[in-house]
């Protein structure tokens, strides 16, 4: 079995952090996922 670690930062604004990561380090926004109107999960790779 391989050990993988995976970082995660939560965000109060996910909307925003990824507009500013786009902006800072050229990240584009992969795949997303939402439950009702709140966020879950966003990938942002570069």
């Amino acid at each position: 079995m391989e050990n993988r670690i995976v970082p995660m930062i939560a965000y109060e604004d996910p909307a925003s952090a990824l507009e500013w990561l786009a902006t800072a380090f050229g990240f584009r926004e992969r795949r997303q996922r939402f439950e009702g109107h709140r966020w879950m999960f966003a990938e942002a790779v570069e």
